[in-house]
């Protein structure tokens, strides 16, 4: 977890450039830290989704899940700061949903482009819900420009 870390810390350019690195720890590390920063950049995680190795492919696909997640669960980690913080949630916390159009680890290439195709029709109609800290983060020094 320390090179997740040390990954968040970059600035986006940077860790934007680690997406495309040959070596494949470091995809996996970066593809990890785009949802710990909530960065909305679904668009270069769905085309991990096709990357050769299955780590990869796997840490694209847990981050696309986490912003579906976000947006589908607007409020969430405050609500749940909140409750373990012994305080009452300004919202009632509500059943959470969520989205996986996978791929599966073990999928050929043609499931892995279909899962491709899901995530892109998912997000071309909910992306625009997509929020990232360096948008509502006003010490951030990042751009907040989407993909």
């Amino acid at each position: 977890m320390n090179r997740v870390k040390l990954l968040t810390q970059l600035p986006e350019d940077e860790l934007r450039a680690r997406l495309t690195d040959k070596d494949a720890e470091t995809r996996f590390v970066a593809a990890w830290a785009i949802s710990e920063k909530k960065l909305p950049w679904y668009k270069e995680l769905i085309g991990m989704l096709t990357d050769k190795e299955s780590a990869v492919r796997m840490s694209a696909r847990r981050s696309l899940i986490i912003l579906a997640f976000d947006i589908l669960n607007p409020g969430w980690d405050e609500q749940q700061a909140a409750i373990a913080a012994g305080k009452k949630p300004a919202k009632p916390v509500k059943t959470p949903k969520s989205v996986d159009f996978g791929p599966s680890p073990d999928v050929g290439k043609s499931g892995q482009v279909s899962a491709q195709k899901k995530w892109t029709q998912w997000f071309e109609k909910n992306g625009d819900k997509v929020s990232s800290k360096s948008e509502s983060d006003p010490k951030s020094s990042t751009s907040t420009k989407k993909p």
